[in-house]
């Protein structure tokens, strides 16, 4: 991996901890995507460069599977990342892991294995835990989003998260209701210098037995990453070398489809990005906990909306 290479796969982790935003291209000409909604035509705005981050709930070097259920892990968190080049924003929609989607799933050989209706977190886990893990959550949350262009992926483990934060001093955050049971100390409307484990326990901990526990734990996940932003950005000014430290430990814990053909049109344009609350998205929908798991339904009409708005333009 290149200098620049490495720098921008580590800059791009300062918008979010859960994400790297490296990509693979951009739409060449208007109308490359096309949506109809409510009659109206609508493309996709060529000025936007779209990223999907993937959480991945398994502590082992990725594509590894565990030794108690064999699992490769499954998509715990699911962003997508979209930063527009001309205005310098960024967008992010946020999918909860229960949303109800047609998996397609393989056998360990790489052998299609049919499909069947189940959480959109599971596709990460029915295929090999790398790459080709990847391209399936990319198909589906592009799918699930009305067929907008994903144009790469990145995904990281949970190893990698006390990497990153103490790599750049440990981030603070407010807690904004009492997840003691996740931490003692994290008591409701206690400022917390998180580090090491602790991040960890804010980041990915959850009580599986709270009916709405992952839609509750996307909250916190924007609360970080708003706090983690500017601390990030003056780590990296203070120590140049910083990116070259994280990566040594990061090699069997990330992965991402980086190209570097267009990796100069971030260089300048990501310092200057800006994120507000308005311009961060959990996809509306209803949660029904009738079974033994929760199943997230999307409101397709208000996802829709979303995504036009943000994403595309007559």
């Amino acid at each position: 991996m290149t200098r620049k290479k490495i720098i921008i796969f580590l800059c791009v982790l300062c918008c979010f901890i859960i994400g790297i935003f490296i990509i693979k291209g951009k739409t060449d000409k208007k109308g490359t995507y096309e949506m109809s909604y409510h009659g109206e035509k609508y493309f996709f705005n060529d000025d936007m460069i779209n990223i999907l981050c993937l959480g991945i709930d398994n502590e082992e070097i990725l594509g590894m599977r565990n030794s108690y259920n064999y699992s490769v892990g499954q998509a715990d968190a699911i962003f997508l990342v979209s930063f527009n080049r001309d205005n310098k924003k960024m967008i992010i929609t946020a999918i909860p892991r229960d949303t109800i989607v047609t998996l397609h799933k393989y056998q360990l050989d790489g052998e299609a294995a049919g499909t069947e209706e189940g959480q959109i977190a599971l596709q990460y886990a029915y295929a090999d835990g790398r790459e080709k893990s990847c391209e399936l959550m990319k198909e589906q949350v592009s799918t699930l989003l009305g067929g907008v262009p994903i144009h790469a992926y990145a995904a990281i483990n949970l190893s990698a998260i006390p990497v990153i934060n103490d790599a750049v001093g440990g981030v603070t955050v407010t807690m904004d209701d009492d997840y003691t049971y996740l931490n003692p100390d994290f008591k409701k409307g206690a400022t917390i210098h998180l580090m090491g484990e602790s991040a960890l326990d804010y980041m990915h901990r959850r009580d599986t037995s709270v009916h709405g526990s992952a839609i509750g734990r996307i909250t916190r996940l924007v609360t970080y990453m708003k706090a983690f932003m500017p601390q990030a950005q003056k780590a990296l000014k203070e120590d140049t070398r910083l990116p070259f430290e994280i990566l040594d430990e990061l090699q069997d814990n990330a992965l991402t489809d980086l190209d570097a053909k267009t990796i100069a049109l971030l260089v300048k344009d990501l310092p200057g990005c800006s994120l507000s609350d308005e311009q961060i998205y959990t996809l509306d929908g209803t949660i029904d906990t009738s079974g033994e798991y929760e199943r997230y339904y999307i409101d397709e009409d208000a996802v829709m909306r979303w995504i036009i708005n943000n994403l595309y333009k007559k």
